[in-house]
């Protein structure tokens, strides 16, 4: 009993010991705090205010000890039933916007809609991000092919941001669109990330489904998180081989060139830049599908494991999703200047090869949602990219320009300021203004 009677003051004490943790810890990495008088707050004076008070608590007697702890104790779940609301919401970033639209809003994790479908008979997958690929590389995974598509002729959960969750059929390559369409005649090829994909709006409401509506032959190979090395890449592997007259490279200034200093690090994708490297990747689909078949189940295994478990308690004691819904998780790191000479390169290498077989490369310009509600933290490198663009002699059909003469711009957005994709109506318009510039309409109407 003796032992137990000096627990209050090990709480303290630990606590204490917490809190002077917390301030090295901030003074070490001062440089990155002193940015933010937030992270000041909650990581150096609060703590620093906090080990004080229960170091008077210690010196004052037992009394103040145990009301010290009573209400440490009483913060603490408070706290905690916090988190767990936080990480509802970090989990489901879109529920209360979507609460306050009136929209039921399906909470289900990927897997759980992946293993749902598969219950009533589904061939289904999630998507699988060629960047998920570079990751696996740079943690040091084996893989024998970089791959830009997601598993071929399947049944696809690909995300859920207004509410639903958004499945589409995979064509022969993994990618969206209609299974047969390899086989048919190709005149117009889209290049991008996720908002040539379709990222997250129903089948038949992306950019290149909408294009279908008025021309013949449109393929996209876009996929979630490219950046232009990437799309480079599916370029070369899929578009060199069909070759058709327009190549149009959907450009996208949220997280290009961010996506860029990720991918330049891998040698392998590096090699795109030389005009006859390819991995030959339209032929080996079996290949490639049984690779993305293992990376799915070492995922899914990866998610369920003890492991991961004990970090997602560790990460709930921690309150990560509480500071992360605060914005005090990331920390204000002085990233390295956007690499605009390999941009460069990159449409140099792509314009010389569309051009080797008579095409033409075009450069969709997609603006970001902060363009429009945080101008001055929109992309400041909008002057450079259009500038490389002019000298190259691409062409640039510049969304921005449309977007600004929307009245209701938000409603472009899926939820706009939570780093969502277009909405419907915006993918409309994008097809739209796509399909004008396409048909040398010089006066186009925006809605």
């Amino acid at each position: 009993m003796r032992a137990w009677h000096r627990v209050p003051e090990v709480v303290l004490l630990v606590t204490i010991c917490a809190c002077i943790f917390s301030i090295i810890n901030a003074l070490i990495s001062w440089d990155e705090y002193s940015a933010r008088s937030a992270l000041l707050v909650v990581y150096l004076i609060l703590p620093f205010v906090i080990g004080l008070v229960l170091t008077a608590a210690l010196v004052n007697g037992r009394a103040a000890v145990l009301n010290s702890l009573l209400v440490l104790i009483s913060c603490g779940f408070s706290l905690l039933i916090t988190e767990w609301f936080a990480k509802f919401t970090v989990d489901n970033p879109n529920f209360i916007a979507a609460a306050r639209a009136g929209v039921i809003y399906d909470t289900r994790s990927k897997d759980e809609v992946v293993e749902s479908l598969r219950a009533e008979g589904e061939k289904a997958y999630p998507t699988t991000d060629p960047s998920l690929v570079l990751a696996l590389r740079r943690e040091g995974e084996r893989t024998k092919y970089i791959t830009f598509g997601s598993i071929s002729q399947s049944k696809l959960v690909q995300c859920n941001e207004s509410g639903e969750y958004v499945t589409f059929e995979s064509d022969a390559h993994g990618f969206r669109n209609p299974g047969n369409i390899f086989g048919k005649e190709i005149s117009i090829v889209l290049v991008g990330d996720s908002f040539a994909q379709g990222h997250c709006v129903p089948v038949g409401s992306g950019i290149a489904e909408r294009m279908r509506e008025s021309l013949d032959g449109v393929l996209t190979l876009g996929h979630g998180g490219n950046g232009p090395l990437l799309e480079l890449g599916s370029l070369r592997e899929y578009a060199s081989e069909i070759k058709p007259p327009e190549l149009l490279w959907l450009y996208y200034e949220g997280n290009d060139l961010h996506n860029l200093r990720e991918e330049k690090q891998d040698s392998l994708l590096l090699k795109y830049l030389k005009p006859d490297f390819s991995q030959g990747l339209i032929g080996r689909q079996d290949e490639v599908d049984a690779e993305l078949k293992q990376i799915v189940r070492s995922a899914y295994q990866s998610a369920n494991s003890i492991y991961a478990r004990r970090k997602s308690l560790l990460l709930f004691l921690k309150l990560y999703h509480l500071r992360e819904l605060l914005g005090l998780t990331a920390y204000p790191r002085r990233e390295p200047p956007p690499d605009l000479n390999l941009l460069e390169a990159i449409f140099v290498r792509a314009k010389t090869e569309v051009e080797s077989w008579g095409g033409r490369l075009r450069v969709v310009y997609l603006p970001h949602w902060k363009r429009y509600y945080y101008p001055e933290q929109a992309a400041p490198t909008r002057a450079d990219v259009l500038e490389i663009l002019g000298e190259l002699n691409i062409e640039v059909i510049d969304l921005h320009k449309a977007f600004s003469r929307v009245e209701d711009t938000e409603a472009l957005f899926t939820y706009p300021g939570r780093n969502n994709h277009y909405s419907v109506r915006g993918y409309q318009l994008a097809a739209e203004v796509i399909v004008e510039a396409l048909n040398g309409s010089t006066s186009p109407v925006y809605k």
